[in-house]
């Protein structure tokens, strides 16, 4: 069940839960999508845990990443710019695109909805049809590689993606998009051995395994412009060995930070080095100061051999915005806001406009003064920073919204979407800073936070003791 318009705005978590309930009642096999309920993280469009619905929806829009076991998603897009039919709308994506799209989508676990919006006659737009059909031919030589396979468990390379097929002689398929000039690829961090290797609608293709990496040597030229697919056959299941994770609260420092290290799996060992070092063993859970500018790479190695891809994170010293002058008597425990009228797309540049109220507040929200839709809003004064460190901010907002600390933009949360947050982060030094968060919204729900702290420390609401305003 694929429910749309949860940004109405009478539309609530307690009815979407409602909602959700009564179809699993009636159909208790029945997947509901997460619009069903409000919050889906704009168009990213994951929601928080605490709400209805089964499986999330990007929209417009495919994740960096998958999301790991039990986050079911899919993307839904269009195959121009309009969902409905639209003669104006020439924009149609390429063939080339919606393929690697669709490979792209299934190596990170979720589902492609590709959208065909009919003519007032019922037909097929002839556009729609012919790249269809052009991503049939293509699915006729290598849907094996798409239907029923799983998410890849290694890293994203450079020159594609990667599709997995579990069994007892198990299948990696090499989704090449951008043809090397060397005529080889490489795919790190796999250790089961792999038997044979061909294109799928060609023929075999030459391998070596060395050091974890797997090396294919590709024929001269590719079978598709738009995704050519090595098939990969392996004995037994797929044994991947990661790259080690470097987990740091933040890569920015002013004095100082530190990381750790993963667990090694058993019968394996990480090693670290600063970059152009020498490996050394490294113990995993423990924290290593950082107090220069460096970049720490890690691998992992079994019996003394590397086998996984090299994992590297950079640390950065900086120095904190100073802070700016103010005479304390002029100053207030509070923040100015004032709001606009009008119809946004993105946040307007606030600083040109006359707003119809005007006041102050202690908190970073929407001022409740009746008006919700088509609204615009700008809260301004200074923050006050405690001591020189790097803090974190978390901006969440129904519809868009931008952070800016010192005339610097720390967050942007832009554009037309349900509750969403987007986080920043800014070396600061103690004091005072000019702060500005810019809000807007269209028709529908309407939801404005802000948080901060440390990195890596629960980030909280400003306080009356973090907020000042001149007094006129």
């Amino acid at each position: 069940m694929w429910f749309d318009g949860e940004w109405e705005s009478t539309w609530n978590h307690e009815r979407g839960q409602k909602l959700y309930n009564l179809c699993r009642k009636l159909q208790p096999n029945l997947i509901v999508n997460n619009r069903v309920d409000v919050g889906r993280g704009g168009m990213g469009g994951m929601s928080a845990m605490d709400r209805a619905g089964d499986y999330g929806t990007p929209e417009q829009e495919i994740p960096d990443t998958g999301f790991g076991p039990g986050q079911y998603w899919e993307s839904c897009m269009t195959l121009n710019g309009n969902w409905g039919f639209n003669k104006a709308d020439h924009n149609w994506k390429p063939t080339k695109s919606i393929v690697q799209m669709l490979a792209d989508i299934a190596s990170k676990g979720g589902n492609y909805l590709l959208n065909v919006g009919p003519m007032a006659s019922g037909d097929v737009p002839p556009e729609s049809i012919q790249r269809l059909k052009e991503v049939g031919d293509w699915m006729k030589v290598n849907s094996t590689s798409i239907t029923g396979t799983a998410a890849s468990p290694f890293s994203k390379p450079t020159w594609g993606r990667v599709t997995v097929r579990e069994g007892a002689n198990s299948k990696i398929y090499l989704h090449v998009f951008d043809w090397p000039a060397s005529g080889s690829i490489s795919l790190g961090g796999l250790g089961s051995k792999v038997t044979s290797a061909k294109v799928l609608g060609g023929g075999k293709v030459a391998f070596t395994q060395a050091d974890g990496s797997l090396h294919v040597k590709l024929p001269a030229k590719p079978l598709s412009e738009m995704d050519t697919v090595v098939e990969v056959s392996v004995a037994g299941p797929i044994v991947v060995y990661a790259a080690p994770m470097i987990q740091a609260n933040s890569q920015l420092f002013v004095g100082s930070t530190s990381y750790t290290l993963s667990a090694a799996p058993k019968g394996s060992e990480i090693r670290t080095r600063a970059k152009g070092g020498k490996w050394g063993a490294a113990k995993s859970g423990v924290p290593i100061k950082v107090t220069t500018n460096v970049t720490i790479e890690a691998q992992l190695f079994v019996k003394g051999k590397p086998v996984s891809e090299i994992a590297y994170l950079r640390f950065k010293k900086v120095e904190p915005q100073p802070a700016t002058s103010v005479d304390s008597a002029k100053l207030e425990d509070a923040l100015s806001w004032a709001q606009f009228k009008g119809k946004w797309e993105k946040v307007p540049n606030f600083a040109t406009m006359e707003p119809f109220l005007k006041g102050f507040t202690r908190n970073i929200t929407i001022i409740p003064n009746g008006v919700v839709e088509y609204v615009g809003q700008r809260i301004s004064g200074f923050l006050v920073v405690p001591a020189d460190e790097v803090y974190e901010f978390a901006l969440g907002s129904d519809d868009g919204s931008n952070l800016w600390i010192d005339g610097k933009k720390v967050v942007d949360n832009d554009g037309l979407h349900s509750f969403g947050v987007k986080t920043g982060q800014i070396a600061l030094a103690k004091g005072l800073h000019p702060i500005i968060v810019d809000w807007f919204n269209a028709a529908g729900g309407a939801e404005l936070a802000l948080t901060w702290g440390r990195p890596g420390t629960k980030l909280a609401p400003l306080t009356k003791e973090n907020i000042r305003r001149t007094v006129n």
